[in-house]
């Protein structure tokens, strides 16, 4: 080709090469090319050659299954590598049945014979590994379902495993789970910032659901009959907390939607049952729930306005229960071996090193308070006492016991008397003695005079008076 005018249209068979071997091209350029100068453009008509995932016989191209595996020179640039649809426009379809856009499946046959060897259907890694990079989001699997229609049910992601067999893990500490989540801390590494979960759930917009809106919901299906615990927490390492609030709530944990099976052995939250004690070894103190609230501020409301560590009630309002024992708090102390000391119930109120007063004079500042309210109800039989100490049992105590004891510590200064008795009404008795007659070591009614030995000092309305006490005759 020696003259301009023989180039377009011109055809040139190849018929050796590394690259394009037995191919045909012809020449795309146009009529006007000045030789030495203009660009002699060719495109390729005959022999081609299939790429990854073709094959061509004759004059008709086929698309093949991808060996994603041995898949390699594959460069994204901002669009998918593989795609159905795009992130911003969705490939359209009218299911008939079930639709799946991409399927794996992959059926195990035989065992390796190597320990923790792995079996995936779909293997995806993202890492960041060279510079720091501040402005990025690391996402192995990105998946996002919308409705904005009515649908039947939506899931994000939904893991299924199934046992269809008799089977079992080799190791008893394998797991059989549908979804796992785990984070990785590698020796000698820090993480300075960021929440590191295993799983991450967060429901978030200001939109409105009437019926349930839960950020983990736990459910055992009807007639699954093989699940031990809704949540199992474990710790083998050196976790402090099982589970840890941040934030607003009005109930931490509400059991009020649901019921469980009664029976003094069943309870909403237990640690050990009343039948059978979890057993330790202390080496310090043990204290399984701890409550611990810091008022920092007034709440500028006048008013009862009740900061509480706990708020417990026992109702018996619908029908006649004759059979029934009502408690608000049963609290049980056992002691079959020696101990240091033992209180089926201790409080203790502290008064720093501040000056403290309650806002009315009447208030009280006390370690224990019972009380009981009447309202308009009359009680026909039974004893009514805000306080009840009883001592029971064919046991014998050969230092002292009491039912109640009353003790002002030594080097205590602030106490003015060990009992205090006050009445409002007037004429309701300080003292009522019922029973018979005790064996010289009680206080009790008795009809007989003797010798004044004494007398007791006593202040009525501020005012001294004297008791005498005599020597039985």
């Amino acid at each position: 080709m020696n003259a301009a005018t023989m180039f377009p249209g011109a055809v040139v068979a190849v018929q050796e090469g590394t690259i394009n071997a037995d191919s045909g091209w012809v020449c795309t350029a146009d009529a006007g090319i000045v030789l030495g100068t203009s660009d002699i453009v060719w495109a390729i008509f005959g022999g081609m050659k299939a790429g990854l995932g073709l094959t061509i016989t004759a004059d008709v191209i086929s698309v093949t299954a991808l060996n994603l595996a041995t898949l390699t020179g594959l460069a994204v640039t901002g669009t998918p590598s593989l795609a159905i649809g795009n992130l911003d426009t969705a490939k359209v379809v009218s299911p008939a049945a079930d639709y799946t856009a991409a399927s794996i499946f992959i059926q195990s046959s035989a065992n390796s014979g190597v320990d923790e060897t792995s079996v995936i259907g779909l293997y995806c890694k993202v890492e960041n590994t060279t510079i720091s990079q501040p402005h990025n989001r690391l996402q192995s699997i990105l998946s996002n379902a919308k409705a904005s229609f009515n649908f039947f049910d939506a899931y994000g992601v939904q893991g299924h495993v199934t046992v269809a067999g008799n089977c079992g893990t080799e190791n008893a500490n394998a797991h059989v789970t549908g979804i796992s989540g785990k984070a990785v801390i590698n020796t000698a590494c820090t993480l300075a910032t960021g929440w590191v979960t295993g799983g991450l759930f967060i429901v978030e917009g200001a939109g409105a659901v009437t019926q349930m809106c839960s950020v983990v919901s736990l459910v055992q299906e009807a007639g699954c009959s093989a699940a031990q615990e809704m949540l199992y927490i474990n710790n083998d390492g050196t976790a402090t907390k099982g589970i840890y609030y941040a934030g607003n709530f009005t109930k931490g944990i509400d059991f009020s939607g649901g019921t469980w099976s009664q029976g003094s052995a069943n309870f909403c939250v237990a640690y050990g049952t009343a039948s059978a004690g979890v057993s330790v070894t202390p080496t310090d103190s043990i204290m399984p729930i701890q409550v611990n609230v810091i008022s920092i501020a007034d709440s500028g409301t006048s008013g009862d306005q009740t900061i509480g560590a706990g708020y417990f009630k026992t109702q018996a309002t619908t029908a006649h229960q004759p059979n029934h024992q009502l408690a608000t708090m049963m609290v049980r102390t056992t002691v079959a071996k020696n101990i240091w000391d033992a209180y089926g119930l201790q409080s203790h109120l502290t008064f720093g090193n501040v000056t403290v007063e309650t806002t009315g004079a009447n208030a009280h500042l006390t370690a224990i308070s019972g009380k009981v309210t009447f309202d308009t109800t009359t009680v026909t039989k039974g004893w009514v006492t805000a306080g009840l100490f009883i001592v029971e049992g064919a046991g014998t105590c050969s230092q002292m016991c009491h039912g109640v004891s009353i003790v002002e510590e030594a080097g205590s200064t602030g106490c003015q008397s060990l009992l205090h008795l006050n009445t409002d009404v007037g004429t309701t008795p300080y003292f009522s003695f019922t029973g018979a007659d005790g064996t010289g070591k009680s206080i009790y009614t008795h009809t007989a005079a003797g010798t004044q030995i004494g007398t007791i000092k006593a202040l009525i309305n501020n005012t001294p008076v004297w008791i005498p006490f005599m020597q039985a005759e």
